[in-house]
């Protein structure tokens, strides 16, 4: 009876064993699959994504504000490249309006006159704008224009967002904007 309880518990881990061993084996497989098509949105949300930045570019053209691509949104214009699958939203950067509760009202107004369902929310600690239809969402990054006394009266721009990982940038390397063809 002793050998029998033994084998009784060794068969209860191995039991136990095997099945964490195909637990993960088919979680193996699942996140390797997802990662070879390289973590893409779903092609809904990726279509909104663009949406979203045409509007967005269309709407800023539309209320003679100066406007550039940011960040990822930048590279994948200089590079001539569609978005990446695996991009969450799309970056403007303009200069901060004088009065940004007009802007948003502007904003809102002539985007829902675009596309139905769209919002806007203001990040105020974040100086961020982002435009939303359904999930997905562009950001509208307003930095603030300094003029530095000392320095001859070179501009600058300034955002001191958590996740810029350069808060301060020469305005005269982006502003006023260029087309690229």
């Amino acid at each position: 009876s002793r050998k029998k309880g033994c084998k009784d518990k060794n068969n209860v881990s191995y039991n136990i064993l095997f099945s964490l061993f195909v637990t993960s084996l088919v979680c193996f497989i699942i996140l390797e699959g997802f990662y070879y098509e390289k973590c893409p949105i779903d092609p809904v949300r990726y279509n909104q994504t663009l949406q979203i930045f045409t509007m967005n570019v269309d709407v800023l053209a539309q209320l003679g504000i100066d406007h550039v691509a940011y960040f990822g949104t930048l590279l994948y214009i200089l590079r001539g490249t569609y978005f990446p699958v695996w991009d969450q939203d799309s970056d403007i950067l303009i200069v901060e309006p004088d009065n940004v509760q007009k802007f948003m009202l502007d904003l809102n107004k002539r985007l829902s006159n675009i596309s139905i369902g769209v919002r806007t929310h203001y990040y105020q600690d974040r100086n961020v704008i982002q435009v939303f239809k359904d999930n997905a969402h562009g950001d509208i990054w307003l930095y603030k224009l300094k003029t530095l006394k000392k320095s001859s009266n070179k501009k600058i721009l300034i955002n001191h967002d958590y996740t810029m990982s350069s808060p301060i940038i020469d305005y005269d390397i982006l502003f006023p904007s260029h087309t690229i063809k």
